[in-house]
């Protein structure tokens, strides 16, 4: 009887701590074709901001996605020059970040190795 508590014990605090490790927001990006992108965004917290910059940092578009949801948003950015952008995703808690190298023939989407934006 004892062991079983232990056990439960320990289950409890190894499920509690993995549950604390997911990130908020949760965020994830997926290449369409050379020139749309989609975001998938859980608020299940918090609402988070969705900011698009260009190479100097400066914001091109912004929105807030309410708490409570899961979204799939669709940007098409064909109107914009060819280059690098950023995507940032933040709540209260945390920061991510995408880069989005846009070209005539594709669209690249980066999340490793993002160097921090130019500042407005």
């Amino acid at each position: 009887m004892k062991i079983n508590r232990w056990l439960l014990v320990i289950l409890l605090l190894v499920l509690g701590n993995q549950a604390k490790a997911t990130p908020s927001p949760s965020v994830s990006a997926k290449t369409i074709n050379s020139k749309v992108f989609s975001l998938y965004v859980k608020t299940l917290d918090d609402n988070s901001n969705v900011e698009i910059k260009d190479e100097e940092g400066k914001v091109i578009f912004k929105e807030v996605l309410k708490k409570g949801y899961i979204y799939r948003k669709t940007y098409d950015i064909s109107g914009l020059a060819v280059g690098t952008y950023y995507v940032e995703v933040k709540d209260k808690e945390s920061t991510k970040i995408f880069s989005i190298i846009r070209d005539e023939i594709k669209l690249v989407i980066d999340e490793k190795n993002i160097p921090e934006p130019k500042k407005e």
